[in-house]
């Protein structure tokens, strides 16, 4: 293990709690790139997120690319990285779908990449230099992959935030994953092939409300809770005060030990 300095221990640690707060996968990359960048400083970064139907790809296969999230990238060099760049990237093509985070000094000597197309002509115009990237697997299933960048005037990422990074992978593909089965991401696609998931769906709440013991009430909160709403839209659509949803949900923690509304939905959503 790579010794790491209590002041950085810490910052892991803040950043596991911010992480935990995250109930929205919406907004999930977004703010992962920006709890990162408190922990290892980069002057731009971007997080893929992988189609769905990418279970088990090779290196060096093409990403299908389901969403993407940016932070201080410009939008022209998304676009030409998406439409072009992707294809000639040294890096996708020859570590792409590994299991460990990598640095690009690491991998490529400076006079190879200084003369490579990808170098010359995509990141020298952005003013990028130093890559520190890592896919995210949950399971076998690839799930996306973050790459921070930073300029030739600053210094490469080190061996510290290298294993710091190495840390954090398997927490962040994990939330990332419990988010996804939250909002139902994963299981859309199930529900469309199987005309008896609707069926299916309400013996696993039947079969959660019995061993856990919820009251007819509770199992309603809890259903809508699985489909993402909050207390407010709760209350709404079962004409109950806020306070009363907060008390419902309070018991059904209480009940199934969930710490929270993903750790929650992702059991239900995980019951066979």
């Amino acid at each position: 293990m790579f010794p790491l300095r209590a002041k950085k221990w810490d910052k892991i640690y803040d950043f596991l709690a911010g992480m935990g707060k995250l109930a929205d996968f919406s907004v999930f990359p977004d703010r992962i790139l920006g709890l990162l960048r408190v922990l290892i400083p980069f002057d731009a970064a971007n997080y893929f997120i992988y189609s769905e139907d990418w279970a088990e790809l090779e290196s060096g296969d093409e990403a299908s690319v389901a969403n993407l999230a940016t932070l201080d990238v410009p939008e022209q060099a998304t676009a030409a990285y998406i439409d072009y760049y992707h294809r000639i990237d040294p890096i996708m093509a020859d570590y792409f779908n590994t299991r460990s985070p990598l640095k690009s000094s690491d991998i490529i000597h400076n006079r190879r990449w200084e003369q490579s197309e990808y170098y010359f002509d995509f990141l020298r115009p952005n003013s990028f230099y130093y890559l520190l990237g890592t896919d995210l697997h949950y399971g076998e299933r690839i799930m996306g992959t973050v790459t921070l960048l930073r300029s030739r005037n600053g210094p490469d990422f080190s061996n510290e935030e290298l294993f710091s990074l190495e840390l954090l992978r398997p927490h962040i593909a994990e939330q990332m994953y419990r988010l996804l089965a939250a909002s139902h991401r994963l299981v859309d696609r199930e529900a469309n092939e199987d005309s008896g998931a609707e069926e299916e769906s309400e013996r696993r709440l039947l079969r959660f409300r019995l061993d856990y013991n919820l009251s007819p009430r509770e199992s309603e909160v809890l259903e809508l809770i699985v489909r993402g709403f909050t207390n407010r839209k709760i209350s709404e659509a079962l004409f109950i005060s806020e306070n009363t949803v907060k008390k419902h949900v309070y018991n059904i923690f209480q009940k199934t030990g969930a710490e929270n509304r993903t750790v929650l939905a992702a059991e239900l959503v995980g019951r066979g």
